[in-house]
């Protein structure tokens, strides 16, 4: 929900506005959303008198960060939507923003819109039945948070890290009531410190986030192997190097370092990879200087844990040398700083449906876990603009240097055309059905 209220002011060359927003919307913690017996659900969408949902292709086609919020963005230019994440990062990370977005051809959340749910459900049952990989990559998202603002949180993450895991936060029928109620109150408080940091900068018009550490390289990271990280691995690597460079430039001292570092090895999540290496972290710097207005703006964690400070003066050379440094001290590691199960696959992808493979529309498979609809459709949380630069133009940044896919050669607005009308005809046939 949002007002308004502006002023129009004559000037000697025409006029003068200015407006402000107001916007409101709420987050409620329920077990059991769906179940019948709770009735939070259809109270907030039963006075719109009807609650449309439409799945098909386009979902898997488009596929992003929140497509169906996007659709609501684009639809009417402001249609309502209710918000229920389901993994760790939906709930910890990506429902507290108001950034919708969808993947456009190669580019990783290209289209986007900042638009607010009206309510957001947060039903952390739903980790009964999510992988241990996700609830893993999830955990990367509280890593980041707690070091660079929380330090209770920190704490409590480095004293149960593993058993967290492995009860998907204390919601397996296994676990004891004791980890329940930490990891209730871990999230919660995670939620509350990215609430507190995302709301007074909800259209990201300050640059400096503390909640983008871990997000200065691995926008182009992620994408760069064959089959693309998952998000939390991708940020864990940029993290722990961030926390090596910090470490090196007396930010951080030895003891936080190497809690830091123990934090992720513990958890299994990658602290390095043979493709983060220094032509990677100047492309990727490169990127990240467009997207933060000309500026590093690297956030990297400081004594005592729980801050963290904005780095601009960073010189190659001496990104190199903590990129050195930093692979030395990986090799006293398990697994040498890599992570476990640290790949896409198609519960990342989005395409599967119950467990089948989805039809390309010719009556063809789409492969469950293929390389290149992985590159396609991998996506994070942050979604910032980040990837292999393509030679024929300075602005764009793609995951392969071809640009010629199934839809670029058309151009975007003749496949946004097309798109639309596609999904103006399935909104059209369930309109129909409806009334019927």
């Amino acid at each position: 929900m949002s007002d308004m209220s502006a002023t129009v002011e004559p000037t000697t060359k025409g006029f003068a506005v200015c407006g402000y927003e107001k916007i409101e919307y709420d987050f409620e913690f329920l077990d059991g959303v769906f179940n019948t017996a709770n009735p939070q659900l259809f109270q907030l969408y039963s006075p719109w008198g009807r609650c449309l949902a439409v799945m098909d292709l386009n979902i898997f086609n488009l596929y992003g960060n929140e497509m169906q919020s996007f659709a609501c963005a684009a639809y009417r230019r402001n249609t309502n939507y209710i918000r229920i994440p389901t993994t760790v990062i939906g709930l910890i990370d990506a429902s507290v923003s108001i950034k919708v977005a969808v993947n456009y051809g190669r580019y990783k959340n290209r289209l986007g819109a900042y638009h607010a749910p009206s309510h957001t459900f947060l039903d952390f049952t739903f980790l009964r039945s999510l992988p241990v990989a996700q609830i893993r990559n999830g955990f990367a998202e509280l890593i980041k948070i707690s070091t660079c603002a929380h330090k209770d949180t920190y704490d409590l993450l480095e004293k149960y890290c593993e058993q967290l895991i492995n009860t998907g936060f204390g919601r397996s029928d296994d676990a004891s009531p004791e980890i329940k109620e930490v990891a209730d109150k871990i999230c919660r408080a995670g939620i509350h410190e990215m609430l507190k940091l995302e709301t007074p900068n909800l259209h990201e018009i300050m640059l400096d986030r503390v909640i983008a550490y871990g997000h200065t390289w691995s926008p182009l990271h992620e994408l760069v192997p064959e089959t693309p990280l998952r998000h939390g691995h991708a940020i864990s690597i940029d993290m722990a190097y961030s926390a090596t460079l910090a470490h090196i430039r007396g930010l951080l001292s030895s003891e936080e370092h190497a809690r830091l570092l123990n934090l992720f090895s513990r958890a299994g999540l990658s602290m390095d990879h043979p493709q983060f290496d220094a032509p990677l972290l100047e492309k990727a710097t490169a990127a990240i200087l467009k997207t933060r207005d000309g500026k590093l703006r690297a956030a990297v964690p400081v004594n005592p844990m729980g801050d963290c400070v904005f780095l601009n003066d960073v010189s190659h050379d001496e990104m190199v040398a903590a990129l050195e440094e930093h692979k030395k001290i990986m090799k006293s590691y398990p697994r040498q700083g890599a992570g476990l199960e640290a790949f896409v696959d198609s519960s990342d992808t989005g395409y599967t449906m119950n467990g089948a493979p989805v039809e390309n529309g010719n009556g063809q498979n789409i492969p469950l876990n293929g390389v290149e609809n992985a590159k396609l459709h991998a996506s994070g949380p942050e979604g910032v603009d980040g990837l292999q630069q393509d030679s024929s133009s300075d602005d764009d940044y793609v995951v392969s240097s071809s640009k010629t896919n199934g839809h670029q050669g058309k151009g975007i607005l003749s496949d946004l055309k097309e798109k639309a009308n596609g999904l103006q005809t399935q909104i059209a046939k369930a309109v129909t059905v409806e009334s019927q």
